[in-house]
């Protein structure tokens, strides 16, 4: 198998890995918001922000 092939399987696996020890729903509070979620799901959507967030001030700046 090439490398290309090898590192998708991996990442996937890692993945799998988080998504089944991170399951248990957790209570999030900020201010006067609540939210019920699971964990790995919480910690993606904060993943995902911050990557949009890195990637709008490397456009900006990039200008």
């Amino acid at each position: 198998m090439r490398i290309k092939q090898v590192v998708p399987l991996v990442l996937a696996g890692f993945l799998g890995v988080f998504l089944v020890q991170n399951y248990p729903v957790v209570k999030i509070r900020f201010l006067f918001w609540s939210v019920q979620a699971s964990l790995a799901i919480i910690l993606l959507v904060i993943f995902l922000a911050g990557v949009l967030a890195g990637w709008s001030v490397f456009s900006i700046r990039r200008r």
